[in-house]
């Protein structure tokens, strides 16, 4: 018997050498394999246009393995069409935090295709990335299969990627008629992980067009665009500073007049408040090298004062022009960022990449990172007093993880754990896992938290724990933050480590009011009805109103008795 035993756990103990081999699961959004619309994940798909009689033909053809998509499209100058697609049957979000790239397979039936690449969140904000910032598909598309790759870096400066509901692909790009070939669309985590930069970004220029990061339009200016020897092009490159792309800016302004660059900092062409930041921090680079600008803030207000740059190299070099040397500009009110070519050298290409107003002590873009991540999710909620919910703590390991010890720090004013429970992360495979909850103090706002996998360890994505919060009668924001975290190897050696922590609103609004827009209408009545027959512990989320636990015509009623219109 000892020795069946023994022979039995050193073949095992030969699988799980083998693990950190296999590549991390990736999610398949949609291989077309079934040859019908609607993708992998459950959520619907189908064509559109600017006017619902210009959507592309689709058809499934040979792919680069098994069937593919095919999008033929013809459009008039400057009109658009493409492909939708949800995640969800319910047309709801799913969390991609746990990937690090976006793949698919393309290609062009005749080559030179562009199209730009849509992602979608639950709150409508979105970002389109043109294929021509890739890495191979600078030109569009080829007549040959080429994987496409995106990291999803590039979308996470304007979107939710927890709560990301929809998949586009759009045409609105020349050549205006053509077809492409989509296979295997798939979510991987083959690039490391990597961490916005800080501050508030204006552009990242990632998307390959406007509008900015902020919503804000954006284009080329030129005193005399009909005429005179001055003129300017713009363009978005790859060979960025960070992410995909850069601003690239072509100017001649001829011996004594001047070009430039225009960007609003709200869609509404409003000002913002940036007084909280010290520096406009840009990264920029000249094609020879001793170029010069200015930069020009102007307010709501329209006034206007400008600072130089100067001293620009062949190669990307961070500026800081501190705020408080933009005199007579009301920081509290902004409304633009310009660039000015009005300085010798008459002629020349700039770079521009990631403008941001930054603190005093807020650095670069962290670079990608060989460091496991333990991470707080959602990293940000909103809810009501009194509200359960729920939060979990994730792994994302680029190396085996045999255990984990960790503290979860949260304002006891403000919130209180109801239970801890652990998840999948290292029981992944099937393996048996030994979990306990050390401490859980509501008085200090701390919980300790360790586990360990029995033989072997965990590669893949995944969630560690999950703890159940309840929130108090005091209005408030409470941070969540991890500390003591230790991760260990199968030979008990310590991982590195990358921390990311999450924020938790508690707000008073009547438990009528289920969307929390501060009005009861049909809107709240549609919140309950998606919930219709539900049941959990009272009050488990925001549609069961009267707090019975069971979704049902009672909930109606209160919104009915309570009505705004």
């Amino acid at each position: 018997m000892e020795k069946t035993t023994a022979v039995v756990f050193a073949s095992l103990a030969t699988l799980l050498l083998m693990i950190p081999l296999i590549s991390a699961p990736e999610l398949i959004y949609d291989d077309f394999n079934d040859e019908t619309l609607g993708t992998n994940t459950g959520g619907a798909a189908g064509a559109m246009s600017y006017d619902g009689n210009h959507d592309p033909t689709i058809s499934f053809v040979q792919g680069y393995e098994g069937r593919a998509l095919a999008l033929t499209y013809n459009l008039p100058q400057n009109q658009w069409a493409g492909y939708w697609s949800f995640f969800q049957s319910d047309e709801g979000g799913y969390d991609l935090r746990g990937y690090t790239d976006l793949q698919m397979w393309v290609r062009g039936a005749s080559g030179g295709e562009i199209f730009k690449v849509e992602m979608k969140d639950t709150n409508n904000r979105y970002r389109a990335i043109y294929v021509t910032l890739v890495p191979g598909f600078e030109s569009g598309a080829t007549t040959s299969w080429q994987k496409l790759v995106i990291p999803l870096y590039n979308f996470a400066s304007v979107m939710d990627l927890g709560n990301v509901k929809q998949l586009n692909i759009v045409f609105d790009r020349a050549p205006w008629q053509g077809t492409v070939h989509l296979d295997k669309i798939t979510f991987t985590t083959d690039s490391p992980a990597r961490s916005l930069p800080a501050g508030l970004i204006v552009d990242d220029y990632n998307d390959g067009s406007g509008p900015n990061n902020l919503g804000g339009g954006c284009g080329i200016m030129d005193p005399d665009p009909n005429g005179g020897p001055e003129w300017i092009t713009e363009e978005y490159v790859g060979g960025a500073y960070e992410g995909l792309g850069c601003l690239k800016l072509t100017y001649n302004r001829g011996t004594s007049s001047w070009v430039g660059y225009w960007s609003f900092l709200h869609p509404d062409q409003h000002g913002i408040d940036v007084s909280g930041y010290k520096y406009l921090s840009m990264y920029v680079k000249g094609a020879s090298g001793g170029e010069s600008f200015r930069v020009e803030l102007k307010d709501s207000s329209n006034k206007v004062s400008k600072q130089v740059i100067s001293g620009i190299t062949s190669s990307w070099k961070e500026f800081r022009l501190d705020l408080s040397g933009f005199s007579g500009v009301s920081l509290t009110s902004l409304a633009m960022v310009n660039f000015v070519m009005d300085l010798p050298p008459n002629s020349g290409t700039v770079y521009i990449d990631l403008v941001r107003f930054i603190r005093e002590n807020e650095n670069a873009p962290q670079q990608p990172v060989d460091n496991t991540i333990v991470r707080i999710f959602p990293e940000n909620q909103n809810v009501r007093t009194g509200e359960n919910f729920s939060v979990q703590i994730g792994i994302i390991p680029v190396t085996g993880v045999a255990g984990v010890q960790c503290t979860l720090r949260f304002n006891p004013q403000i919130l209180g754990v109801l239970d801890v429970t652990e998840g999948d992360f290292l029981k992944q495979g099937g393996a048996s896992s030994f979990f306990q909850v050390i401490s859980l103090d509501n008085t200090t706002g701390k919980i300790e938290i360790t586990g360990v996998r029995i033989n072997g360890s965990a590669n893949s994505p995944g969630v560690f724990a999950t703890v159940q919060l309840k929130a108090k009668d005091n209005q408030g924001t409470s941070q969540l933050w991890l500390e003591d975290v230790i991760l260990g190897d199968e030979n008990g050696q310590v991982l590195p480590v990358t921390l990311r922590g999450a924020v938790v609103s508690v707000e008073a609004y009547a438990p009528w009011d289920v969307n929390r827009d501060g009005k009861v209408n049909i809107q709240d009545m549609l919140a309950v009805i998606s919930k219709w027959k539900q049941t959990g512990p009272a009050g488990w989320i925001a549609e069961d109103i009267n707090k019975d636990g069971k979704i049902n015509v009672l909930d109606l009623i209160l919104i009915g008795q309570h009505w705004t219109g």
